[in-house]
């Protein structure tokens, strides 16, 4: 009977923190926090039994034995892990009820709660992460699980200590909201055709309202001289708000916005917030069908765009209210529907945060420097990156990449526009370092009428400070004709520390276009140098983005990359990763 229990408990016990795991998934936390609570009753009483009996079982081996012990430890860690996390999830229910419903809580109190619950939670599956690794029962899988919560417990741990300010706890709290159209795509996502201001205060949302660009920008008083560049390629002779987000430095750009703002409208903000469309189809994927009832329509995450489009056509001029009101219904409904929304809504938004974060959809920058670095290590922030590498230098290649374009032709291809990338890097015979980057690009505009057309963009490619360009060729396939684009056609500056080559790129409709760089690096390859490093940033407001990475060490070298996937070519190396996000790619150098 002893040896029964033992195995009743040990199998209801893993049972329950399976079932805990599900319901967490499906959105349940109340069931999820009821079977985290078994699984831990079940295995701390098989644990206590399994010891009693340890005297009755040494004819088995030693070595069994503990390992049986083990697993009772192993699954009591992780279930105490997992219930400190609902329990942080279930006060984070309670206060989004006190931001969004009034519902009487004490959000100071709440934020102080979750995270004395993320911090055990940390600690515990920590704990369930070394005896996961002791123990002879060893999951790569579970193991890799675990490592992965802990990570997302890191940056929820930095994003509490973000909200009381945030929600205006101490004073209140205003922000500005761009909503970025990236079929219009521009440096920080797309072009800012409405924004919203969203105001906190005691910990609650207490205002929220939408409004076209154009009402902000027509009350600015005197003039503004864009960026040369902007001028030139967007034919702009003021700048304004609308344009405002020019510069790919995310923090850059919401600090000029902001100024914008204020001389516009006379209001300071104390952040900024970035948004694209993928955001707002991404909520759509959580929150299901909403209804507009101004326009009739049943929007979902499948037909967003397509409408987006639709009513982008028919309504092209500044200013258009309808323009205003097609994309604030939606954000007002979606809001309101976030607003009153369940445990399970709230909770799966929490849950799909994270690829949102990681493929830039949502950037934020506040006023507080400090606030800002926490934003940093979030991936909230949006800044342009540095190599990691500030010691031993001369060990480390380290090389930087980031396309970014602005669509100049003042229209929506880039709904229709599919792209592709690939960058060689060859390490030559005397040390020097040649990059040799491809673009290809394929516009399936089926006519020259707006929303759609030709896609005019101005291209910038962000590289180290000291590389040396060497030709930009863009080719036609159809009829094998290429265009070296000369040296008075190319602006090349220096910004964030990076040397920029900027170029204009014109595809027509239903053709393609392929465009070649090749430059070297400022560094050259030297004896005693033993890593090549790879910083590789995404531009916000674009995804699905193949792209491939053939590196080619010198010779009498292997290149051996630690982590990544890769396969051996002709020469050298090739990574074929999903780019939906910044990448890193270290490779070693070994003789």
């Amino acid at each position: 009977m002893p040896f029964f229990s033992v195995f009743f408990c040990g199998f209801l016990g893993l049972k329950s923190l399976q079932q805990a795991q599900l319901a967490i998934l499906s959105g349940d936390l109340v069931k999820a926090n009821r079977k985290a609570f078994l699984a831990q009753n079940f295995l701390q009483k098989g644990d206590e039994q399994f010891k009693q009996l340890t005297g009755v079982l040494s004819f088995l081996k030693e070595e069994k034995i503990y390992q049986m012990g083990d697993l009772f430890s192993l699954g009591k860690t992780t279930a105490q892990g997992l219930a400190s996390l609902l329990q942080s999830l279930l006060k984070t229910k309670e206060l989004l009820g006190e931001v969004f419903q009034n519902q009487k809580a004490d959000p100071a109190a709440l934020l102080t709660e979750i995270k004395l619950d993320l911090d055990k939670s940390f600690s515990q599956l920590s704990l369930a992460e070394s005896q996961f690794n002791q123990n002879q029962f060893k999951q790569k899988e579970k193991i890799e699980q675990i490592k992965e919560l802990r990570n997302v417990l890191i940056q929820a741990r930095s994003g509490v200590e973000l909200l009381p300010e945030f929600l205006g706890l101490f004073k209140k709290q205003t922000y500005l909201v761009l909503f970025q159209n990236n079929s219009e795509l521009r440096p920080t996502g797309g072009f800012i055709g409405s924004f919203g201001l969203l105001t906190f205060e005691g910990g609650r949302l207490i205002d929220f309202e939408v409004k076209d660009v154009y009402v902000a920008d027509g009350q600015l008083k005197g003039h503004v001289e864009p960026p040369a560049d902007l001028k030139k390629y967007l034919g702009e002779a003021g700048w304004y708000l609308r344009d405002a987000n020019w510069d790919p430095d995310f923090p850059s750009s919401a600090e000029k916005i902001a100024w914008f703002f204020e001389k516009e409208t006379g209001r300071t903000v104390d952040g900024v917030i970035g948004v694209n469309l993928f955001l707002a189809q991404k909520i759509l994927q959580t929150t299901g069908e909403i209804q507009l009832p101004d326009y009739q329509e049943k929007i979902n995450a499948d037909n967003f765009f397509e409408r987006a489009e639709y009513y982008s056509e028919i309504n092209f001029f500044p200013g258009s209210t309808q323009k205003q009101d097609f994309l604030g219904s939606v954000v007002r409904v979606l809001f309101e529907k976030i607003k009153q929304g369940d445990e399970k809504i709230w909770f799966n938004l929490i849950k799909n945060l994270r690829p949102v974060l990681q493929s830039k959809d949502l950037l934020i920058w506040l006023r507080d420097e400090d606030a800002n670095k926490i934003l940093v290590d979030l991936g909230l922030a949006g800044e342009l990156k540095d190599n990691r590498n500030q010691i031993s230098k001369n060990k480390y290649l380290d090389d930087y990449l980031m396309v970014v374009e602005a669509n100049v032709g003042i229209n929506k291809a880039n709904y229709f526009l599919k792209r592709s990338f690939s960058y060689q890097v060859k390490i030559e015979g005397g040390g020097e370092i040649k990059e040799t980057l491809r673009l290809d690009y394929q516009n399936n505009s089926s006519s020259e009428a707006f929303p759609a057309g030709r896609y005019k963009s101005y291209v910038r490619i962000y590289t180290p400070p000291q590389t040396e360009l060497l030709g930009i060729n863009i080719k036609n396939p159809l009829n094998g004709e290429i265009k070296e684009i000369q040296s008075k056609e190319v602006e090349i500056k220096q910004e964030h520390n990076k040397n920029v080559f900027g170029f204009l790129l014109e595809v027509p409709i239903q053709e393609s276009r392929s465009v070649e760089i090749t430059y070297t690096l400022g560094q050259k390859f030297e004896e005693g140098v033993e890593k090549y490093e790879l910083v590789l940033q995404k531009q916000p407001g674009i995804e699905d983005q193949a792209f491939s990475f053939w590196f080619i060490p010198p010779e009498g070298m292997v290149a051996l990359p630690p982590q990544m996937k890769f396969s051996q070519g002709p020469e050298g190396i090739i990574f074929n990763p999903q780019f939906n996000q910044d990448l890193v790619f270290e490779i070693n150098l070994i003789k």
